[in-house]
């Protein structure tokens, strides 16, 4: 008796000869012919043909109910029938095993971490298969093989991403985070020139591009927020030694003049003022005030060859200031009045104007008579003198202030103080950056096998996320104390005034009260005078 063949389970359709198998091998069990029982409602079916493990075509249509079924497949009982369809399947099976191909495969010696591939025709060899690489195979889709490639290393970035290959024919168009190339007929760009422009984008509404030109450097930024678009700012771009190739502009508004290739740094406030700072010849340096098209008329100019400093009004020298610290001004020099001298220079520099005015005075009264004849005292002197600025050939006439100090001090210039220069360690509070750490919580998405199967029979995965915590650099400004070392002048008293200078001018106040006294005298003397003569005449007259 033959036995029946039950694998698996069928799939039948009302009306249809076609009979579906599930977990079946028919071929391979050699089914040939025989027929078909079904547990349910329905008729038995004769095997007109095997098409398949899982494919039979029925001599009939099956007439039950469409559904999943429990079978078992009656071999004819025939011997020598069953015996020529045996022979006949079996060859079939034998021919197609009996090729080239199967033959190359099956002369290959298995080993680990090996996979066979057809190196040619009716060739085949073994190939390295690594763990990692059974990681990615087993991957559903897309997203999770990247998801198992991870990031990509520095070193594996396309060439498309680290060179310049898209030419824009319009910045704005530029679309996602890359490279692009521009030229001068690429619209909204700084400048019209052959350029590199990158850009970031964060989203479709704000976006970040640079824009570098290729012939000079310049470096150019914008950003869009809410999908507007701000206007291009240009950066200081320095060379490697750290030095700025173009000039330094600060600008409020307006159009800055053009500028010399010397101009170095440029304020501005529109409608207003301009200040350049311009590299000189001769080792000098120019601070100018002015518009340049009307000659820059205002300047400071610094000159390394005497340490000199120079201030210009209206393109002519007004005021230098000399190494020694001393202030010279031919423009005051040639400015002549007939008043008197009204300045007075201070011990420690300062310049003060001297006052004769009532206002400025107060206890007013009469000088006394004990000091009216002290100028009497003073002993005139000639000399030479020992300054720098005088000619040693040359003679003056003059008083000796400590002489005059001894006699008059209230007549004498004092030095009370004396100007020291020190250097002086301070702490100052300063801006730097510094490195910051940082924890974040990432959250990575894995793809984990369900164990279930698609429409198609593939496995199905399911996106897991995981969260890790990595550390994250930040560079911050904090406020940091100092130490600076500077040079500063300071005023220390002296132990003892020193005579410096004499008050000529105050010198007339006692030459005024000595003359009332002697014109006093002289009015008193003449009264006398008239009287003795009225006398003498008298007595001429008698005689």
């Amino acid at each position: 008796m033959t036995t029946p063949y039950t694998t698996g389970s069928v799939t039948l359709t009302n009306g249809s000869a076609v009979v579906t198998g599930v977990g079946t091998a028919w071929q391979t069990a050699l089914i040939a012919g025989g027929t078909i029982y079904v547990e349910a409602d329905g008729n038995p079916l004769p095997i007109l043909t095997v098409d398949t493990n899982t494919k039979i075509t029925a001599a009939i249509k099956w007439k039950g109910a469409s559904g999943s079924y429990p079978y078992a497949i009656m071999r004819d009982t025939a011997y020598g029938q069953q015996t020529v369809a045996n022979a006949q399947a079996l060859s079939t099976y034998l021919q197609r095993l009996d090729n080239a191909s199967l033959a190359a495969l099956a002369s290959l010696v298995p080993a680990a971490d090996r996979m066979p591939f057809f190196s040619g025709n009716a060739e085949a060899a073994l190939t390295t298969l690594t763990a990692f690489a059974r990681t990615l195979l087993d991957d559903a889709n897309g997203a999770a093989a990247y998801a198992t490639l991870g990031e990509i290393p520095n070193g594996q970035v396309p060439d498309r991403l680290k060179t310049t290959s898209l030419l824009l024919v319009d910045a704005n168009d530029a679309n996602g985070t890359g490279m692009f190339y521009v030229n001068g007929a690429t619209a909204n760009i700084p400048e019209g020139a052959q350029g590199s422009l990158l850009q970031i984008q964060g989203s479709s509404s704000t976006k970040t591009q640079i824009y570098i030109r290729n012939s000079s450097g310049n470096f150019w930024s914008r950003t869009m927020n809410a999908a507007v678009w701000s206007a291009w700012t240009r950066s200081i771009v320095a060379t490697t030694d750290g030095y700025v190739g173009t000039a330094l502009r600060v600008q409020e508004s307006g159009t800055i003049p053009p500028l010399s290739s010397a101009t170095m740094l440029v304020v501005q406030k529109a409608g207003e003022s301009l200040i350049q700072m311009v590299a000189g010849a001769g080792n000098q340096n120019h601070i100018y005030f002015g518009d340049p098209t009307a000659g820059l008329k205002g300047a400071i100019r610094y000159s390394n060859a005497d340490l000199a400093m120079r201030i210009y009004c209206d393109g002519l020298l007004a005021i230098s200031f000399m190494q020694n610290g001393t202030v010279r001004s031919i423009p005051t020099y040639n400015e002549t009045t007939a008043s008197a001298a009204n300045m007075f220079v201070a011990t420690n520099g300062t310049f003060a104007r001297a006052t004769s005015s009532g206002q400025y005075k107060t206890q007013v009264e009469d000088l006394w008579v004990d000091y009216v004849d002290t100028i009497l005292q003073m002993r005139p002197v000639w000399y030479r003198s020992l300054c720098p600025m005088d000619n040693p050939e040359w003679s003056y006439i003059g008083l000796i202030a400590e002489e005059v100090g001894a006699i008059e001090p209230r007549l004498v210039h004092w030095r009370t103080e004396e100007i020291v220069t020190e250097t002086v360690e301070k702490q100052v509070t300063v801006s730097v950056e510094r490195p910051v750490e940082r924890e974040v919580q990432v959250t990575r998405t894995e793809y984990v096998d369900t164990g279930l199967l698609d429409d198609e029979g593939e496995p199905l995965f399911k996106a897991v996320e995981r969260t890790e915590t990595i550390v994250e650099v930040d560079m911050v400004t904090v406020e940091e104390v100092q130490t600076i070392t500077e040079t500063e002048q300071r005023s220390l008293p002296l132990p003892a005034p020193v005579a410096e200078g004499i008050m000529y001018e105050r010198l007339v106040v006692h030459l005024i009260a000595h003359a009332q006294r002697q014109h006093e005298k002289v009015e008193t003397l003449t009264t006398q005078m008239a009287g003795l003569l009225a006398r003498v005449e008298a007595l001429e007259g008698v005689g």
